[in-house]
């Protein structure tokens, strides 16, 4: 992705205001879902959760370390960093250390870093115009969890085909434009889960 468009908007630092401490009909909400995309401020909704959880870790905070556990994926920005981490790479080997399965680091236009296990890679985003970078990491994290839930999912394709989704978004104006122009990817049929 390149071009000069590249203002974000801000939201509220961590909204831990918002905190979710009770809730037994969450289960009921999460427990027929394929995957769970969770902020780094809900660990509640994690411990609801029976399918995989991924977590978006924008920024580190306190309430993540409950969701470490329970987290089968985390997508970090590049700004992500555990505490006595210096480096995204770093983070990311401390959490794999820890237990979390699969970290992926985006970086703008950069290559899209993954560790799964004992693997690792990058994936290279589509090299586009950006008009509008304004929610593309939260397309790409609800992208990825779609293609993660697919029969032949694997982590650089999942990260491949979000990233495509995501560059996408970063070329149309606007919040919802870009979603008419998703079978321009060529994925013209609902791809399926296998059940």
């Amino acid at each position: 992705m390149t071009g000069g468009a590249r203002r974000r908007g801000r939201r509220h630092p961590y909204t831990t205001a918002l905190q979710v401490r009770q809730a037994p009909e969450i289960a009921e909400l999460v427990g027929a879902a394929d995957i769970v995309l969770l902020a780094g401020h809900r660990p509640l909704l994690a411990d609801a959760a029976q399918a995989p959880v991924v977590v978006d870790a924008g920024r580190w905070k306190p309430t993540m370390a409950p969701l470490l556990p329970r987290a089968q994926v985390i997508i970090a920005s590049a700004d992500f960093r555990v505490p006595g981490s210096e480096t995204s790479e770093a983070t990311a080997r401390v959490l794999v250390d820890q237990g979390v399965p699969t970290v992926i680091t985006t970086h703008g236009d950069a290559p899209v870093r993954w560790w799964h296990r004992c693997d690792h890679g990058a994936v290279q985003p589509p090299n586009v115009q950006a008009v509008d970078t304004l929610g593309a990491g939260d397309v790409f994290h609800g992208a990825y969890c779609f293609f993660a839930c697919q029969a032949e999912a694997d982590v650089p394709t999942s990260i491949e085909r979000a990233a495509a989704v995501a560059a996408l978004k970063c070329e149309t104006p606007g919040p919802r434009g870009w979603l008419q122009r998703l079978p321009e990817l060529g994925w013209h049929r609902r791809l399926r889960r296998e059940e």
